[in-house]
């Protein structure tokens, strides 16, 4: 999750905790005990989806620095190839191994498979200019690392970006749920310490900060164009603005 997201996901928490608190006031059948337990699955599911976003994003990473390392590895075979096969005294033969090595990798792949197949007739052309007798399966585990490391980053990419659009959409549920919450929970409220716990618990703090050093808050409230401040919203200087 961005800063942003986890400062939402800390209200998220802190409006299922009031709840939870104040399961008196509002059961688990009457409409806002429903919207609170709401707000707690969105809380439950952007945690598990940070995670996976989180393991995404370092599978994704890993596979970059193997895909480097298998590309430099298969450009140094092809290469060997295309240069015994561009000076050996055999006709012909360096016309089927011409390298153009700095493409993109589905061309890489391409011609790597292309050198592999050619070579196959010439093999002892290249080992008696001593490539190893395992050439050809060498550049075959070349291929496959090349391959294997390019669907490594493409599974991590992907799981990366499903975490995001899923997180993305269970926050706009959960937000939702409190901006109805905000507009129900004072309803009920009689005490005005619990007012100001749930004003507290319903905003989302900011990264900047205020004169007196506090954090930044934007309350959470049931209209989203309306701007809203409360005596817990930052001082002078800070300004807060409905979700």
């Amino acid at each position: 999750m961005t800063n942003e997201d986890i400062r939402k996901y800390q209200m998220l928490v802190r409006v299922h905790e009031f709840g939870t608190a104040h399961r008196d006031l509002f059961p688990a059948r009457s409409v806002a005990g429903k919207l609170f337990a709401a707000v707690t699955a969105a809380a439950d599911a952007l945690r598990q989806y940070d995670s996976n976003e989180l393991a995404g994003r370092g599978g994704e990473q890993d596979a970059v620095e193997s895909k480097a390392a298998a590309r430099v590895e298969l450009r140094r075979q092809l290469r060997a190839i295309a240069g015994i096969a561009a000076t050996a005294d055999v006709a012909g033969l360096g016309a089927k191994f011409r390298a153009s090595l700095d493409c993109n990798d589905e061309r890489l792949l391409s011609q790597a498979r292309t050198f592999l197949d050619e070579a196959k007739p010439f093999a002892e052309t290249f080992v008696a200019h001593e490539l190893p007798s395992t050439f050809l399966r060498q550049l075959q585990a070349a291929i496959d690392a090349f391959e294997g490391a390019m669907r490594e980053r493409a599974s991590g990419r992907n799981q990366r970006r499903g975490a995001r659009a899923r997180i993305g959409a269970t926050m706009a549920e959960g937000l939702r749920a409190v901006r109805r919450l905000s507009a129900i929970v004072p309803n009920k409220l009689q005490d005005p310490a619990s007012v100001t716990l749930w004003n507290g618990a319903r905003r989302v703090e900011h990264g900047g900060r205020s004169k007196n050093g506090e954090a930044a808050v934007t309350p959470v409230a049931p209209e989203p164009t309306r701007s809203s401040t409360s005596p817990t919203s930052a001082t002078a200087g800070t300004q807060s603005s409905a979700v």
